[in-house]
């Protein structure tokens, strides 16, 4: 048998939509049984995976933000297993999609699969070539603290992830995006305001963790903050099974929670958007070492571009950063790193 696994989204409970992963084994890739990838992998440097039986229901179709965090998922499953590159065989009409959301290329013309009675066209995707505004998409977080979760939740601006006096079963570990925290237990004023603090979670921090703890109820809403937040899922089982086998995740846990602490005790300012957009820009650009999207870092960071371009530009002026063709590119990242907090 193919050594596979296979991604179900789900919508309250109901799956809509399926994707396979296939990996490399004694019995080859399933790509193999329509069309001969053999002298083509010649040419590439590292493992190969093909993903396929990308389906769902009738009314999702036409849903981009599914495809992508199908593929998000997908990818980080990849990675995980050591592979670099994706090969498959696709419908043609789903190529432009791919090709703008993750760098898909044509390898080889279109034929018709007698098999599948459907057209069909060879494909290729390289991990480690993904074009700046796209690869942060499906990067993870520089060193997550909790990373054996496969469940994921995707969210849009101004939706509710916790809710003040609900009871919690789940922590959240913000993966792309960010969420933000609403005073008090009304969800009635979730607009964000700039001249009041306002504490903000970005990619790699926890949220959610004080109810698994201490099994009380939720004691604030957060909302997603950003165009888009993507976030893994922790349970409490998977949660405790975490801080009981590892120190390190338990002592950086502690971390957190003692800094959130002292910061309210000392009076100190929330989540500012230099502080938030210093933590997302060095992230997603792994500490400096590859560039990051303009366009792509303010919808993470939910903030206008004007805004942004206000902060950036004083860290330009300072030499922490320089900008080419719409991409960041840090100079200084100890500089930003003082900006942030965990």
């Amino acid at each position: 048998f193919h050594d596979s696994e296979s991604i179900l989204a789900l919508e309250k409970d109901m799956p809509i939509a399926t994707l396979r992963i296939s990996y490399d084994s004694p019995v080859g890739l399933p790509s193999f049984d329509h069309y001969d990838f053999s002298e083509y992998i010649k040419s590439l440097e590292g493992k190969c995976a093909c993903v396929g039986w990308l389906g769902s229901l009738k009314g999702y179709r036409h849903h981009p933000g599914l495809v992508i965090g199908m593929f998000k998922t997908a990818t980080r499953k990849i990675r995980m297993n050591k592979n670099r590159h994706i090969i498959s065989t696709i419908h043609p009409p789903i190529l432009p999609l791919l090709d703008k959301i993750v760098g898909a290329k044509a390898i080889g013309d279109q034929f018709f699969s007698g098999q599948l009675k459907v057209p069909m066209i060879p494909i290729h995707i390289d991990l480690d070539n993904i074009k700046p505004g796209k690869r942060e998409v499906f990067d993870d977080p520089i060193a997550p603290i909790i990373q054996n979760s496969d469940e994921r939740l995707i969210y849009k601006n101004g939706e509710i992830v916790i809710k003040a006096g609900e009871k919690g079963h789940h922590a959240f570990l913000v993966m792309r995006g960010s969420a933000r925290v609403v005073a008090g237990q009304s969800t009635e004023s979730q607009t964000f305001d700039e001249n009041h603090n306002h504490l903000l979670f970005g990619q790699g921090q926890i949220f959610g963790e004080l109810s698994l703890i201490d099994g009380k109820p939720r004691t604030t809403t957060v909302v997603c903050h950003s165009n888009e937040l993507d976030l893994m899922v922790l349970n409490q089982e998977t949660f405790y099974n975490e801080l009981v086998s590892n120190s390190a995740t338990a002592n950086q846990i502690l971390k957190i929670l003692t800094a959130r602490l002292r910061r309210n005790i000392e009076n100190k300012p929330m989540t500012s958007n230099s502080e938030l957009l210093a933590r997302i820009m060095l992230d997603a650009s792994n500490s400096g070492e590859k560039p990051v999207n303009q366009k792509w870092l303010a919808r993470q960071c939910g903030i206008w571009m004007n805004d942004m371009n206000q902060i950036t530009e004083k860290w330009i002026n300072n030499r922490w950063i320089d900008i080419q063709s719409e991409n960041f590119r840090i100079l200084a990242p100890e500089e930003l790193e003082c900006l942030t907090n965990l």
